[in-house]
């Protein structure tokens, strides 16, 4: 597999990632008490971007995502530099993408840590 195809590749583990967090906020948003954690999460997070890399060995691909309406909007980081601090297994990524409506049933199964602002940020 080229260079081009392995970074496409990840950048599609990601995409499908954040769509199953997409389906899980939004069959979760009325339920108790996912609702009122991710509407204080928009709070908090209000207008901030949250950029983060799914890794295996080393980074294969960063994201930026932005909460609003309780959904997360995904735009390619065209960022240069350090690789972020918020970091995705590629293997997580891909247990939770085996069985989506475990997930979308339990949002709790993913880990949201990421979206947690850094220190200073």
């Amino acid at each position: 597999m080229s260079d081009a195809e392995n970074k496409e590749d990840y950048a599609r583990l990601m995409q499908e990632y954040l769509d199953l967090c997409n389906r899980a906020l939004a069959a979760n948003r009325d339920r108790f008490p996912y609702g009122a954690i991710w509407q204080a999460a928009e709070q908090a997070l209000s207008g901030e971007e949250m950029e983060f890399a799914v890794v295996d060995d080393a980074p294969k691909a960063r994201m930026r995502v932005c909460l609003k309406d309780r959904h997360l909007d995904l735009q390619e980081c065209g960022c240069a530099g350090e690789v972020p601090v918020r970091r995705i297994s590629a293997d997580y990524i891909r247990r939770l993408l085996a069985d989506p409506q475990k997930v979308i049933d339990n949002p709790s199964l993913i880990d949201w840590n990421w979206m947690k602002k850094s220190a200073g940020a």
